[in-house]
């Protein structure tokens, strides 16, 4: 299973969006750059979209910062500009 299909099941895994962080957490990685690349791809792909933004609190000052939301793109999220599925 590529590192892409492991963030769909872990997003499609829940009813709600989540950030790069709690998909790092969930998937049991150390490092934000190996869910990062992969979200954007998403994104970039149609598969994945960004549905919002929350506050979190990260660093070691747990200091609060806008963070992006991310959730698994519908049939409609998908669509390319020709009005076909992608």
């Amino acid at each position: 299973m590529t590192r892409h299909e492991e963030i769909m099941n872990c997003l499609r895994a829940y009813t709600r969006p989540l950030t790069a962080r709690e998909v790092k957490k969930d998937l049991g990685y150390e490092d934000m750059n190996c869910v990062r690349p992969r979200l954007s791809e998403g994104v970039k792909k149609r598969t994945i979209i960004e549905v919002g933004s929350k506050l979190e609190a990260s660093g070691p000052n747990m200091k609060e910062e806008e963070v992006t939301l991310y959730a698994v793109a519908g049939p409609r999220e998908t669509r390319n500009i020709f009005g076909g599925l992608s």
